[in-house]
């Protein structure tokens, strides 16, 4: 595996641990109900674990798709979830 593969797959962790970062702030400190969930085919953040109606952002992970697409998406996830959170969304 080269360099730039492992990096690509660190990144995609590390967005990956940035989303579960802002869901537990969103409960902890703002008091907001939402729930990630990640499966093998993807990551989701929505705001009832068990309904499927109330998701909000959702991104592709390997295998489902290319490690430098995940990361395309995951960053758009995580610029998407700060700037809904900013503008103090329902989220």
């Amino acid at each position: 595996m080269s360099i730039h593969d492992q990096t690509i797959k660190q990144l995609v962790r590390n967005r990956v641990h940035d989303l579960a970062d802002m869901v537990l702030d969103m409960q902890i400190v703002q008091q907001r109900q939402a729930v990630l969930v990640i499966a093998p085919g993807g990551i989701s953040l929505k705001k009832e674990f068990d309904d499927a109606d109330t998701e909000w952002f959702y991104a592709l992970l390997p295998p489902s798709t290319t490690p430098d697409r995940a990361l395309e998406d995951l960053e758009e996830m995580v610029s998407d979830v700060r700037t809904r959170q900013g503008q103090g969304g329902d989220l």
